[in-house]
């Protein structure tokens, strides 16, 4: 039965009738699994339970990694309270935590075997990988940023590199309001709305500062990693008496601590400009040829980057609408029971029960 599903699904889609969208894979989901959960190169599969049996059992978890070609490389059934948390070379980080914090990170190969397993005791902090080498931190909640310490570590190694420790007049520490760990000795941190770059590197004795923006424009609230150079920095003003609230992003080239672009929206009461929401929640990316695309919902603007350079700016002048392509109505799910589409963003995820595809929406330029 499930194969006559299988040639059922591939004579739809030889026949014209595929979604508009990009495949970037599908997965066949081994008997007595289902679908968790999608992250890019994994996916976590549930012991598939049935009928009130699940309301007393314990399910186990499975995890699928895939290389660059997403294809199955490596396969493990989780222990509890495992969780995957990304790839370091070719090897995978797990790390064992719960919403409270992470409490032990171990690397292993492909093949299972445990490479070192790293005991953080009770420090509920919680993993975030460096964009660029091996390195890994365990930092505060960045919700409720609880904790002053960041721990930084040796991914290869599993050895602590750096304790950053910050410390206010009375020496009681204080949290930074947001933190990116760069890798290869850097890290960037948010003050106030003081943007730093610091080297952590063990040729300098403590902290060096590479440079500083005093003031960015705003409270810092996020960093996020654009690609290689750039990063982009989320931050707000809000004016309680008159009742007004700024977001606004800046990019910056973090080598350099230049600013390349910056823009503010405001919400007044509850009336908000283009592109509040955009900005209140980082949603940016850049396209391959160094597009800067800024969305709402579906719909947003493109500005070509300068001289095509990706690290030098972005034309304001020739800013273009933009729209991501609307999913086509699923017409498999009725013949499948249990077919379900789900978007995030511009990933689709269509879950056949037996089967899985994960696509890619396109963007259309009005």
């Amino acid at each position: 039965m499930k194969k006559i599903k299988i040639l059922l699904l591939a004579v739809f889609i030889s026949f014209g009738f595929a979604n508009p969208q990009e495949l970037l894979f599908q997965q066949n989901i081994p008997n007595g699994w289902k679908f968790k959960e999608y992250f890019p190169r994994a996916l976590y599969l549930i012991q598939d339970i049935p009928g009130p049996e699940i309301l007393t059992a314990h399910p186990s978890r499975r995890l699928l990694v895939m290389n660059k070609d997403y294809k199955i490389v490596a396969d493990f059934v989780l222990e509890d309270n495992w969780w995957f948390g990304g790839f370091l070379g070719e090897n995978i980080l797990l790390y064992y935590g719960d919403e409270t914090g992470t409490y032990a990170v171990k690397l292993m190969d492909l093949r299972g075997k445990e490479i070192y397993n790293l005991n953080n005791g009770d420090e509920g902090l919680f993993l975030e990988q460096a964009l660029m080498g091996g390195d890994f931190a365990l930092i505060p909640d960045r919700e409720n940023m609880d904790s002053g310490k960041i721990l930084i570590f040796d991914g290869k190694r599993g050895v602590q590199r750096f304790k950053l420790e910050i410390k206010d007049s009375s020496g009681s520490l204080k949290t930074p309001h947001a933190f990116n760990l760069i890798g290869e000795g850097y890290f960037l941190l948010g003050m106030g709305a003081t943007l730093t770059l610091k080297n952590y590197s063990e040729t300098h004795k403590g902290l060096k500062t590479l440079w500083q923006i005093q003031n960015i424009g705003g409270n810092i609230r996020q960093l996020r990693s654009l690609n290689q150079n750039l990063i982009a920095v989320g931050y707000d003003f809000e004016d309680v008496d008159r009742q007004v609230y700024m977001a606004g992003v800046a990019i910056v080239n973090w080598r350099t601590g230049k600013i390349l672009f910056d823009k503010k929206a405001t919400r007044r009461g509850n009336k908000e400009s283009p592109l509040f929401r955009c900005l209140r929640n980082l949603s940016l990316w850049l396209e391959e040829d160094g597009t800067l695309i800024l969305m709402e919902g579906d719909r947003g603007i493109a500005l070509p980057g300068i001289a095509r350079n990706k690290n030098t700016g972005w034309d304001e002048k020739s800013v273009r609408k933009v729209k991501l392509a609307p999913p086509k109505e699923e017409i498999l799910s009725s013949i499948i029971d249990g077919g379900k589409v789900e978007l995030r963003g511009k990933t689709v995820i269509k879950d056949f029960g037996f089967y899985i595809r994960v696509e890619k929406r396109k963007l259309i330029y009005e």
